[in-house]
């Protein structure tokens, strides 16, 4: 028998053009009849689902070759398989654009076919596949076409993409992604301009659900199988999809009245994780590919296919039981899920008095995290933050060659403090908060606002910002209470802070929850009442809860976050500001664009209008998790603040 071996879709290439391994509902109403699952979705009984009388359509992209990438042979041919199983659970249309006939595929044929699928609205799912080479930038997945890189333009921004997916009224938007997520080396695409989307501006705003099924994780390459002896190579995670239809677990089946089995979207993700290690690591036993999966509906009739059972001969098992693979990034994200699980009213409860109970979920999450090398963690006992008088910010990690403020702000020189760190003191006079460029010795700069009743902490790595938090000035109420219950905060922010980093901080999506409980709820709870302590808290649950695509949640954070510091954050404006009437962002936000890197998605994906300077220095954005600007950026933006075109 032929000896397996492994091919990445992530693979050696030119080194000008390396791709690296770098560190990381609406009820549409559509000629007068409304969508099967639209209808359904608010009342209907799993059971009552016919999937005969679905209305489905499916994009099925496969790119095996592209402009001076390495050719892979497993994309079209994952892409053919993909159609051919959509085509038998009654998709209709499957529209393939694959480039085994030879045909290059580009990014305006892959956005007219989308666009028609959506403009009838009378779809009750539409699913979009992709098969070859992507790469990540700016915490968004980008899938690469056939003239790229050459044509940097021929790649899709997928959270973008998504972005716009869920206002385009169809009720349930599935993306696979079969595609490495690498940060890239490759000088024609980091100046990428956001990417290509391929879902049409509806300017409607009334939201649906997107599910995600990415075939691997964040800063993660994918993989295609080759044996000698096959015709095709196969892509480990679109054969691992595919396994979930013809031999899930039972608890993966739903029988519907009509005795028809479906395997309903939010029960896949356990057996995708196990299924596509498993393959990967019979043919190589130290190959780890860790998909992500993130699905919000959370409903048994939402569903991409039946159970199909596979013909077993004699002597072939059945489906395997669920192994104990628990990778660490699951871990910590399990283990986030328990704090999050504590409601404020609880964790007041406890006998100590302390906002947050002690031990458990926390201290398991720096246990797991600590051995992750792209997890930022630090003991705060070791590394405290200082309390300081007045408003201002303290670096960690970098020198600092400049701070910049607008009119009516004034800054002190910066004050070298122990363990390398410096801080700058600004005064607002009557301002409760300003935005301040904050340029480091590297000549990388940061946007930050500045707020009256906090100093901000900033932690470099490299050219990264990869922490922010704020604290409580000295001789506040605040900072008493916060003094009292540092330990817990500390270690709940700190924690989350690097599932941040490591895109593990999702909540509300695929976990299969049985109970009433909702710990996206508790969360958005939770972490409102922190605003007053720490505003970064208010962004990280608000950015988590919009993944999860909690609203009210979203749009709670936001308000109470507002009425607890006086002034507008700018991440939390954007993305509790999407409504009827579309998104308008009001003036005297802080700082003046997305403070978290993740937000400039938001603003590409709906053109939301930013000031020039702004729009200008845009191009030159890093992959920080934090917006930080390369110095060509930097210099446009300190120009603007100094000559008072940005407040």
């Amino acid at each position: 028998m032929a000896q397996s071996r492994l091919r990445s879709s992530h693979k050696e290439a030119p080194p000008e053009l390396r791709l690296s391994n770098g560190p990381t509902r609406r009820t549409v109403l559509a000629g007068g009849s409304a969508t099967l699952l639209g209808g359904l979705a608010m009342s209907a009984a799993r059971a009552q689902v016919d999937p005969g009388r679905l209305r489905r359509a499916a994009v099925v992209i496969g790119v095996d070759r592209t402009n001076r990438l390495p050719l892979l042979k497993g994309a079209a041919s994952g892409a053919r398989d993909m159609e051919r199983f959509l085509l038998r659970e009654g998709f209709d249309p499957v529209v393939p654009l694959i480039d085994d006939s030879g045909k290059d595929i580009v990014t305006v044929d892959v956005f007219n076919a989308v666009a028609a699928l959506v403009a009838p609205g009378n779809l009750d799912q539409l699913l979009i596949y992709f098969s070859g080479h992507g790469f990540m930038h700016g915490f968004s997945d980008h899938w690469i076409l056939s003239g790229a890189p050459y044509n940097s333009g021929e790649t899709v921004a997928v959270k973008e993409s998504a972005e716009l997916a869920r206002f385009c009224g169809i009720p349930n938007v599935v993306f696979i992604s079969d595609a490495c997520r690498v940060p890239t080396t490759n000088t024609a695409l980091e100046r990428i301009a956001g990417g290509y989307k391929i879902f049409p501006a509806s300017g409607a705003y009334l939201r649906n659900k997107v599910d995600f099924f990415f075939g691997t994780a964040p800063g993660r390459p994918a993989f295609e199988t080759a044996e000698e002896s096959a015709a095709n190579h196969k892509g480990v995670f679109t054969e691992a999809f595919l396994h979930t239809f013809r031999a899930p677990w039972d608890d993966m089946i739903v029988t519907l009245d009509n005795g028809q089995e479906i395997i309903p979207n939010r029960r896949m993700e356990k057996f995708l994780l196990s299924e596509t290690q498993v393959r990967a690591e019979k043919a190589n036993i130290i190959l780890q590919q860790e998909p992500q999966i993130d699905v919000v509906t959370q409903v048994d009739h939402i569903f991409i296919g039946r159970h199909i059972p596979m013909s077993l001969g004699p002597g072939r098992p059945g489906p395997s039981p669920p192994p104990e693979i628990v990778p660490a990034r699951r871990f910590v994200r399990s283990a986030l899920s328990e704090i999050a699980e504590f409601t404020a009213s609880d964790a007041m409860g406890n006998q100590n008095g302390k906002l947050y109970p002690p031990g458990g979920a926390a201290n398991r999450v720096f246990a797991v995290a600590q051995a992750e090398e792209q997890i930022y963690l630090r003991a705060v006992r070791d590394r405290a933050d200082p309390f300081f008088a007045a408003p201002g910010v303290t670096v960690e990690g970098a020198g600092i060659a400049s701070v910049t403020a607008p009119a009516g702000v004034a800054l002190d020189p910066p004050e070298p403090l122990d363990m390398g760190r410096t801080a700058v003191a600004a005064n607002l006079n009557t301002a409760l908060a300003a935005t301040i460029l904050l340029t480091l010795e590297s000549g990388f700069a940061l946007p930050l606002a500045v707020l009256r009743d906090q100093a901000a902490h900033v932690t470099v790595e490299g050219d990264a910002v990869v922490d922010i938090r704020y604290t409580p000035l000295a001789g506040t109420e605040r900072a008493e209470v916060f003094q009292a219950n540092r330990d817990e905060i500390e270690t709940l922010r700190s924690a989350v802070g690097a599932a941040v980093v490591e895109s593990t901080f999702l909540f509300g999506g695929s976990a299969e929850r049985d109970s009433a409980e909702d710990p996206a709820e508790s969360l958005g709870a939770r972490f409102a009442e922190l605003a007053p302590f720490d505003p970064t808290l208010a962004l990280y649950a608000a950015y988590a809860l919009d993944a999860a695509q909690r609203d009210a949640l979203v749009a709670s954070v936001a308000r109470t976050s507002a009425e607890a510091l006086g002034v507008q954050l700018f991440d939390l404006v954007l993305l509790s500001g999407r409504g009827p009437n579309g998104l308008r962002l009001p003036e005297g936000l802080v700082p003046f664009c997305p403070a978290f890197r993740p937000g400039w998605s938001v603003v590409r994906a709906h053109d939301i209008p930013q000031p020039a300077p702004v729009r200008a220095a845009m191009p030159f954005l890093t992959d920080s998790p934090w917006s930080v600007f390369a110095p060509e950026g930097a210099r446009i933006l300190k120009t603007a603040i100094e000559n008072g075109e940005l407040p």
